[in-house]
């Protein structure tokens, strides 16, 4: 019995010591003692995010409603040209070699000195070059993208031009032999008519046919002049052509002429260009219905006779009153008109002729009945 209720007791004041233990000291409080006092521990602050953590990928932006970088769609051949100079080094090869000069009596030479044109074609765009010899070696850096074409150059104190390679090519990565050739000089003796005196601002350009005169106002032929802009006399460049070509040659204020030349052979010729006049021309009668074309020539100093221009019926405008055929780009001197049209048989005669003579800046006009 006694054992029992020992052992009851020892439990009760087990329990009361647990239950002292449990309970919360405050650290200042009274019978605090040496106790070790228990601090609360709180979860770190987030630390602040660094610069790299803080950047907003393009998705994010995307995704915020902010507008990204519009990739430029225009093709490469209507953007604006990028001068070689900015282009990246990389992406430049080298086009070198030398040069030989052919002879007539004997094998090529090897030029010492001189230069040439070169032009480097990339998309469309046109960047020519004069290209030096040193020590009668060449070499320029083109573009990886890009082609070129040779022009004229002079070697050893020679005019020449090469033959092949024509046109644009791909210049080769290995050291290049030009072999070019002595070039037929042809030069244009350009005068005013009236005085004789040497005009300048001569442009010279290819011509289909001997036709220098027009219908209507004039139009740009998009093509590229042989010579822009040049004071009398002109030089003109190599011509690549197996016989002899029509060239149209004008000045300001001055009816445009065709010239034949023959670029096989070295000449001077002398080109007379005349002040610019403009013509009215009524063909009327009941004769009218069998015109097919208008064929205009004028008288040249020495008695000649010059072909002028030859326009369809077509050209003309139909009115009540007759055909009309506005000639515009006519010389200030005297022009014949002739009709030309088929007979009962089918044969090409002349219908009927008129003469006219213009003077410097004047619209003339002139009547033509046909019976």
């Amino acid at each position: 019995m006694r054992v029992a209720l020992l052992a009851l007791l020892l439990a009760a004041i087990g329990l009361a010591l647990f239950l002292v233990d449990r309970v919360p000291v405050d650290p200042g409080g009274e019978g605090s003692g040496d106790r070790p006092v228990v601090e609360e521990t709180l979860p770190p602050e987030p630390a602040a995010p660094d610069d790299e953590a803080a950047r907003v990928t393009p998705d994010e932006t995307a995704r915020a409603g902010a507008e990204l970088p519009v990739r430029d769609m225009t093709p490469p051949s209507e953007r604006e040209p990028i001068p070689l100079a900015d282009l990246d080094p990389e992406k430049m090869r080298p086009f070198e070699g030398f040069v030989l000069m052919r002879q007539e009596d004997g094998p090529a030479r090897t030029v010492r000195a001189g230069y040439f044109d070169l032009e480097i074609v990339r998309f469309g765009h046109r960047y020519p070059q004069r290209v030096d010899l040193e020590n009668g070696r060449f070499a320029v850096e083109v573009p990886d993208d890009a082609r070129v074409s040779l022009g004229a150059g002079r070697f050893d104190g020679t005019i020449a031009h090469f033959e092949k390679p024509a046109g644009l090519f791909d210049p080769p990565s290995v050291e290049y032999g030009l072999e070019a050739t002595p070039t037929n000089l042809v030069t244009l003796v350009v005068r005013d008519g009236p005085s004789g005196a040497p005009l300048g601002e001569v442009r010279v350009e290819r011509g289909a046919t001997a036709k220098s005169a027009r219908i209507g106002e004039a139009r740009d032929t998009g093509r590229e002049p042989l010579v822009a802009s040049s004071p009398s006399p002109v030089l003109l460049p190599h011509l690549r052509a197996e016989g002899p070509v029509w060239l149209r040659i004008s000045a300001p204020g001055y009816a445009t002429t065709s010239e034949l030349v023959d670029p096989r052979r070295s000449a001077e010729r002398e080109v007379l260009l005349w002040p610019a006049a403009d013509l009215d021309v009524q063909v009327t009668g009941p004769g009218r219905a069998k015109l097919k074309s208008l064929v205009l020539t004028r008288s040249l100093p020495r008695g000649e006779t010059m072909h002028v221009g030859t326009f369809s019926r077509t050209e003309g405008s139909e009115e009540p009153d007759g055909l009309h055929f506005a000639v515009r780009g006519l010389a200030a001197r005297t022009h014949t008109l002739s009709a030309k049209g088929f007979d009962k048989l089918g044969r090409m005669r002349e219908l009927g002729k008129a003469t006219v003579e213009l003077g410097a800046g004047e619209l003339g006009s002139v009547q033509l009945y046909l019976p």
